[in-house]
This record gives C-alpha cells, structure tokens and sequence, in this order.
C-alpha cells in the first residue's frame, strides 16, 4: 500500500510541475518586447526626429594614412655573412696538423673508497653503472686511472690523452 502512494504521490507531482511550465511558456509569450529596445533600420533612424537634419557624411579621405618617405625595411629578407677568413698558405711539403680531440667534462660521480691490504680502491658511478677500479685499470676502453691519491683520483682519457682529476674526500 505505501508503494502504491508514493508512486501516486511522485506522478501527481510531476504532472504539476508540467502544468506550471505550461502556464509558464504561455504567460511569457504573451509579454510584448518594449518598443524603445527594438532596433531600427538605419534608413529609420536617420529620418527619426524632427525629419529637417541631413544626414552627415563621412569625409573618407581624412581616414587615410599619410605617405612617409622612408623606406621599409624587409625583416625577413636573408642576410648576407661575412666571408669566413682564408687560411695562411701552407708551406711546401707541410701538412696541417689535425685538431686533438678535447676531452669531455668527467662523466663519474664517487660513491665510496676501500682501502684492504693496502689497496685502495674507488667506487664511481657513471649513467647508472657502477664501477670499482683501482690503480691501473682502465674503464670502458675511454678512461684509464692513472693513480688514486688522498683527495683525488688522476684519469686520462684515453681518445685525447688527456688528463683529469677528480675530487674525493679523504679516508680518515
């Protein structure tokens, strides 16, 4: 029996509901839209008033720029470079000698240090690789440790033969 008033009850309500949106509609659609909001046509509101004024019109040549006598200036045109220098005159029989590779910044990072049975040996890492090298050894076929000291680690790189040092703390 509840059931059956609660559907009764939620029916009824919706059917109110329609029938004040019904009158809703109907009411608002018999409201007219107040004269004075309407737009008129220009023809209308140039003639609206008292009939006897003209209608202005625009001096169209005061709307135009004035010419100026500079120039424009092309800002994507392309730019003309310099000519490179020319290399000296090499001598007779003499080669140029060719540019030694320069060496790269040290890519590893210290971890740690060991010293067992007196050797001491470094932990570097170097793009999520670990390595343990001691006096000597050399790393991937590029670094070579020439010596490991108190306060540093001595490498050459082995494309340029050049060598680095990188900072450790000391062992205590």
């Amino acid at each position: 029996m509840k059931i059956c008033l609660n559907r009764q009850v939620a029916s009824r309500t919706a059917i109110a509901a329609g029938v004040l949106v019904l009158l809703a509609s109907v009411v608002s659609g018999r409201e007219k839209p107040d004269a004075s909001e309407i737009a008129l046509p220009v023809e209308a509101v140039a003639t609206r008033g008292s009939g006897a004024e003209p209608a202005v019109e625009l001096d169209l040549d005061s709307l135009k720029r004035p010419k100026r006598d500079a120039t424009v200036v092309n800002l994507f045109a392309p730019v003309k470079q310099p000519a490179p220098p020319s290399a000296p005159p090499l001598q007779a029989g003499r080669k140029p000698e060719p540019a030694k590779p320069a060496a790269p910044p040290l890519p590893f990072k210290y971890l740690a240090q060991v010293l067992e049975d007196g050797k001491q040996s470094v932990f570097l890492v170097r793009d999520n690789r670990h390595y343990s090298v001691q006096a000597g050894q050399t790393i991937d076929n590029e670094y070579r440790v020439e010596k490991i000291a108190k306060n540093e680690v001595t490498m050459t790189y082995l494309p340029a033969g050049v060598r680095q040092t990188l900072a450790i703390p000391a062992i205590e």
